[in-house]
């Protein structure tokens, strides 16, 4: 296991934190972040919760942030230094390149320097590029146009502050007030329980509303002096 750790610790050091600090990234243990304009810009090295002695599997993880959208949308403050999970917009690079998730593999079947290799591409041909083409909050506009399921990501607050920072706000209150006419209806929901012999058992809950999803609806919308209809 420490060879592993030692291989991965160095993949960081030698591999990934200098290709960052040469685009003016910060670094803080596993998490990279750069300021650009409106934005900060975030990339993280996750490592998977079933690591084992024999095998470390990691990804990678980008993030923006924004700093008016957090406090408009968290109930926190704002982090002095803001992680994937802060971000208004986070993704893999894999779903960017190859519409899929990708982790990375460190074992004893896994050639080391055909992984630098790989790591070395993937950094600068996908994750990097989009860093220097994505600086600026009015730019995300163009990525979800281009990759529409991101918005998904963003979380319906995220989005309608994204969309009012960003020049869109009669869309922005015509997707708030959609919402919030949704979230009206009753709506059951779903539960399911696999046991060891492969028996599947769901159940499914009266239908009812989700008040606390129309509450943050309703806060949001007493930040920009909209009345919901």
């Amino acid at each position: 296991m420490s060879n592993f750790k030692v291989k991965f610790d160095n993949l960081i050091k030698e591999i990934i934190a200098p290709a960052f600090k040469a685009i003016g990234f910060k670094k803080k243990n596993n998490n990279f972040y750069k300021s650009t304009n409106d934005l900060i810009q975030i990339f993280n090295v996750r490592k998977s919760q079933w690591n084992s002695k024999e095998d470390i599997s990691f990804t990678f993880n980008i993030g923006f942030f924004n700093p008016d959208i957090f406090k408009k949308t968290r109930d926190r403050p704002i982090p002095d230094v803001p992680k994937e999970y802060d971000c208004f917009i986070s993704l893999r690079p894999g779903f960017i390149t190859n519409n899929k998730d990708k982790w990375y593999e460190l074992n004893e079947k896994v050639n080391y320097n055909k992984l630098i290799a790989e790591i070395n591409s993937d950094l600068q041909n996908s994750t990097i590029s989009l860093f220097n083409n994505y600086q600026t909050l009015n730019s995300i506009k163009d990525l979800v146009r281009e990759y529409p399921d991101l918005q998904k990501k963003m979380g319906i607050t995220a989005r309608f502050v994204f969309m009012m920072k960003t020049n869109s706000e009669k869309e922005a209150v015509n997707f708030l007030n959609s919402e919030y006419k949704n979230a009206l209806i009753p709506k059951s929901s779903v539960s399911v329980i696999n046991y060891p012999d492969g028996k599947r058992v769901e159940t499914q809950s009266e239908p009812k509303i989700n008040q606390a999803y129309i509450d943050s609806l309703i806060k949001i919308s007493k930040k920009y002096n909209i009345e919901l209809k």
